[in-house]
């Protein structure tokens, strides 16, 4: 099946700005499609405008750029209409000679859900918005195109949010909930792989995360620091990332019971490497989308303990971890769970990578595909 993904937000000279984006359409190849990108680049310029196309075929899906560029590249990208207008060209113009899709998958309903309906229904195909946007009740509150957004959740063939709390809000929003699926981000199944634990004299734990709002590492800090002074092992914290709360840490290491370091961002291989060698998963959080190195934890055999938040609480179950209120008296006492409880792991693990890897979403986006198809020719 020939399937266009028309999106905003995708890689672009080696920026990782909307990696999700790809794997998904990625898996969408591995399960049989014919895949084609369509993404649009809106960047800062120095000019008044300039309006490129650029075409690279990455892992056997034929990716076109469409890239505006202009010293007022904020006021473009608000500028639905005329997004659109470039759209309507780059299309007719570089894909479709080559391409003729029979879904339009739009990846996150500002602006790519609204082009994406006008491109679709121009074009007769049918459309797919995919949600991975916090921000929906704040843009549906005021932004001048949120009667657009709402029009275009409601006549979308299919609404897919990477999460149960995702799809709750777009069903307030204007999509209709018998249209509305989940869908999750795609985990890296080859990097992120069971391994049993080596016994050490030391409980190691760590954290993958951004070191800013809405991120709370200060939790986990408080926690394991009264831990440390109670228990007989050595504690280690080993926290990936970096962001405006590093400064803070940093001058709280020297006043910690435990050991803490700091190891800035990793790659993926590097991070799936901490999650082996740690015990324990902490992550503090007051708002998720997905939570993508929740499940990566869970899929290299590390335990969770999570901040009871949507959707943490999909990811996290009791065979897996266990989730937290995010004050530092329930953090402490979560932890302290966790350490005395025995997780089978490696069955958790052969479960999630199952169901997240590319062949696993690839799978659940054909379901979504067949029955859209074949309810339209009936």
């Amino acid at each position: 099946m020939n399937i266009l993904f028309h999106t905003y937000w995708y890689p672009y000279k080696g920026s990782i700005d909307g990696v999700f984006v790809k794997e998904h359409a990625e898996s969408c190849r591995v399960a049989g499609n014919n895949v084609a990108v369509q993404a649009i680049k809106v960047l800062k310029g120095n000019g008044l405008l300039s309006v490129s196309a650029e075409y690279e075929e990455i892992n056997d899906i034929p990716t076109h750029y469409l890239v505006i560029q202009s010293v007022f590249w904020k006021w473009v990208y608000i500028n639905i209409p005329l997004l659109y207008i470039y759209t309507k060209w780059h299309y007719a113009k570089y894909v479709a000679p080559k391409f003729t899709p029979r879904i339009v998958v739009s990846n996150v309903i500002n602006p790519a859900g609204i082009t994406g309906h006008w491109l679709a229904k121009n074009i007769n195909a049918q459309h797919i918005i995919i949600e991975h946007w916090t921000r929906i009740a704040k843009f549906m509150g005021k932004n001048l195109f949120a009667s657009a957004a709402r029009k275009a959740y409601a006549n979308a063939d299919a609404v897919v949010s990477v999460s149960n709390y995702l799809k709750q809000i777009t069903i307030k929003y204007g999509s209709l909930p018998a249209k509305a699926h989940i869908i999750p981000n795609v985990i890296d199944s080859d990097r992120f792989f069971y391994k049993p634990k080596i016994q050490s004299d030391k409980l190691v734990f760590c954290c993958v995360t951004n070191l800013k709002f809405p991120k709370d590492p200060f939790l986990v800090i408080a926690a394991l620091d009264i831990i440390a002074k109670k228990t007989a092992k050595p504690i280690v914290l080993n926290i990936v990332g970096d962001g405006e709360y590093r400064a803070r840490i940093e001058a709280l290491k020297p006043t910690l019971s435990f050991e803490l370091n700091l190891l800035g961002y990793l790659p993926k291989d590097q991070v799936a490497g901490v999650f082996h060698a740690s015990d324990y998963f902490l992550h503090a959080s007051f708002l998720e989308t997905f939570s993508l190195v929740v499940a990566e934890a869970i899929c290299c055999g590390t335990p969770v303990v999570a901040s009871n938040i949507p959707p943490l609480d999909d990811l996290v179950i009791a065979e897996t971890g266990i989730l937290s209120e995010n004050t530092i008296d329930a953090w402490t006492a979560s932890i302290e769970i966790a350490m005395a409880h025995q997780y089978n792991m490696e069955t958790a693990s052969i479960l999630y990578r199952k169901k997240y890897s590319k062949e696993g979403v690839g799978a659940m986006f054909n379901n979504l595909f067949v029955n859209l198809t074949s309810s339209k020719t009936q």
